[in-house]
């Protein structure tokens, strides 16, 4: 059978949903009453991040839908003009979304950026959020382990995402090209990039509106990464109360497993996987094991 994109969403929809202030695109499967599960990628993503897992996990959620959204300023949803992107305009974003398709609650998970926004509304809008997903978590590389983490660790952490950032600065400045997304894309991955999704993200940043939303975006998450008020402190870590799911892996290029288990360790009640055969995506890359991981999490702490 033909591994698509077309193929793997056949039995769920796209759909736009209209809130205050945006328009988001979001991929959507299953139904239900109960609060569902939104999916968040990372920077310079877009919702086809979980394209494979939107059917096998609604699937097996009894009750529940399923999204995967496209963040302000990425894929198809809008790109206003009047913020700067930080990690709270993605938080009011996601607001408005569970709130637009009439819900009062939801399973927020994330994989880096979208974790880091996932964790900061467990912090700050506890009340909005059932569980928080952290998967290959950003916004920890500044963070103080006072010692528990050494610092060539969490240099090599740094340096990654420095990567990350100049890798996408240099496309947007140089132009782009299918072998430069193909490359911003490999960064993600153990095993070689999928062809499809090099044709899907090609398409999504030729978009001239797309490119000038990026390069805000990107110089306002290197800020914001060395924002003492936007990433994970200690101290905030041990009062997140919400129930945390934690995946991260042995080939992350940004944020290290060291790092990720000090993370764990603070959190009061954090489930933690750590997977061996992937990078930045393990969602993608460890399918089969990230639904039964999920689901079992969700089973528990389902509401």
């Amino acid at each position: 059978m033909s591994d698509t994109a077309w193929v793997h969403m056949l039995g769920g929809s796209m759909e736009f949903v209209s809130s205050e202030n945006y328009e988001t695109r979001a991929l959507k499967a299953g139904s239900g009453e109960k609060p569902p599960l939104v999916l968040l990628h990372g920077i310079g993503g877009h919702a086809e991040t979980y394209v494979r897992n939107m059917l096998p996990l609604a699937e097996r959620l009894e009750d529940r839908a399923v999204y995967a959204i496209d963040f302000i300023g990425h894929g198809y949803s809008s790109r206003p003009t009047d913020i700067d992107y930080h990690i709270t305009d993605y938080m009011d974003h996601v607001e408005e979304f569970i709130h637009a398709i009439g819900h009062d609650t939801a399973h927020v998970h994330g994989e880096s950026l979208g974790s880091w926004v996932a964790g900061r509304l467990g912090l700050d809008r506890p009340d909005l959020v059932e569980t928080v997903g952290l998967i290959t978590t950003s916004g920890v590389y500044h963070i103080d382990t006072s010692g528990s983490v050494e610092e060539d660790v969490k240099d090599e952490s740094i340096e990654g995402i420095e990567n990350l950032y100049e890798t996408s600065m240099e496309m947007l400045d140089e132009g782009i090209t299918r072998e430069r997304v193909a490359d911003r894309l490999q960064w993600l991955f153990v095993e070689d990039v999928d062809d499809e999704l090099v044709d899907i993200r090609e398409t999504i940043y030729s978009q001239e509106a797309n490119q000038a939303a990026m390069r805000i975006i990107y110089e306002t998450f290197y800020e914001d990464v060395q924002d003492p008020e936007m990433y994970f402190t200690t101290e905030e870590l041990r009062e997140l109360e919400v129930p945390t799911f934690m995946i991260h892996t042995e080939h992350n290029p940004s944020a290290q497993k060291e790092l990720a288990e000090y993370v764990h360790e603070q959190i009061p009640n954090s489930e933690y996987h750590l997977y061996a055969e992937s990078a930045h995506w393990p969602q993608w890359e460890e399918v089969d094991r990230y639904h039964d991981d999920t689901i079992d999490f969700l089973s528990r702490h389902g509401q």
